[in-house]
């Protein structure tokens, strides 16, 4: 039996993937749907671009 995102694999192929994965990276750590303490600072920020450039390297 294969997974729901195994379907979503085949349906969309993987670059759905390299377009949804980073945006929903930013929305958890930023907190862009709850009210965050921390301002967005140049240190967070560079740290969102690191993670993303990973995640499109893996």
């Amino acid at each position: 039996m294969s997974s729901p995102i195994s379907n979503v694999k085949e349906y969309y192929g993987e670059s759905i993937f390299l377009i949804v994965a980073p945006i929903g990276i930013l929305i958890d750590y930023f907190g862009w749907f709850a009210i965050s303490d921390n301002p967005v600072s140049i240190t967070r920020t560079l740290r969102v671009v690191i993670m993303i450039f990973a995640i499109l390297l893996a």
